[in-house]
């Protein structure tokens, strides 16, 4: 993903317990990065998730779609 390309990116990362997210717009953040503490059944959860929504004025769109088993 090429971020100046993006007119918006979120990234979650579930670690240790926590969800980190943080919000971009064409590659700046426009968020602090948060965090909280999961509980119960979520508490365990591990992963990263990036949801992108690409600028409409941009030439270049690519898409891949990654598995990790």
């Amino acid at each position: 993903i090429v971020m100046s390309h993006t007119q918006a990116l979120e990234v979650t990362v579930w670690r240790d317990g926590k969800e980190y997210k943080q919000h971009y717009s064409r590659g700046k953040p426009i968020t602090t990065l948060t965090s909280i503490t999961l509980s119960g059944e979520t508490s365990s959860r591990q992963g990263t998730r990036i949801r992108f929504w690409p600028d409409k004025d941009s030439k270049l769109l690519f898409l891949q779609r990654i598995s990790l088993v």
